[in-house]
């Protein structure tokens, strides 16, 4: 029953991500009403088993989540200009996430994974909570949470300036993380009496 659910959610998805190609435009409102709000915070394995909690990187960390599946083109896309930025950021406070809600379980998640080589961590959301939480409509959608927790910028659809865009955000939400050290409270302008 679950996974007949989780198939029929993948078809649906997929269905609607190549139905909405040429009107992806109707979508780009997707996930707005959390921008400055409170991400939501979700619990989800990853291809390798290991659990992650959004919430563990507050204050830490700027995270992106992709949520995307491994039978759509524009995420396979999508997950490479990721692996790309992942590389590129890897010495800093960022931490990325590709969601898989393609329902699969994390045995073949892993396989496909590993099949793609990517290096930074899928999530398999397998009751779609996360997708749900986020308001997921189409995929691939793209979510910037700053150090804070807070949903900062989001995206629908996978553009030819991907790279650029998520660029851009990385690096104005990275120059607001305080420096390892330094209180979070403390303005980096004042020094310490």
């Amino acid at each position: 029953m679950q996974r007949t659910r989780a198939l029929a959610v993948s078809v649906v998805l997929l269905l609607g991500v190549f139905a909405t190609l040429p009107a992806l435009g109707q979508f780009e409102d997707q996930g707005q009403e959390l921008v400055g709000e409170a991400a939501p915070d979700f619990v989800l394995k990853d291809a390798n088993g290991q659990e992650w909690t959004l919430s563990d990187l507050k204050g830490e960390k700027v995270v992106l989540l992709d949520f995307g599946s491994t039978g759509c083109l524009p995420c396979l896309a999508t997950v490479q200009d990721l692996q790309a930025l992942h590389e590129t950021y890897r010495d800093k406070p960022v931490q990325i996430f590709t969601i898989c809600v393609s329902g699969l379980p994390l045995d073949q998640l892993k396989e496909w994974v590993e099949d793609m080589k990517l290096t930074y961590p899928v999530l398999g959301d397998l009751e779609f909570e996360a997708a749900q939480a986020y308001g997921l409509e189409v995929i691939p959608f793209t979510v910037i949470i700053d150090h804070e927790g807070i949903v900062r910028w989001v995206h629908t659809g996978h553009p030819d300036d991907y790279v650029d865009l998520v660029t851009k955000q990385f690096d104005e939400w990275l120059a607001k993380v305080p420096a390892e050290g330094s209180k979070p409270d403390q303005d980096p302008q004042e020094s310490p009496q």
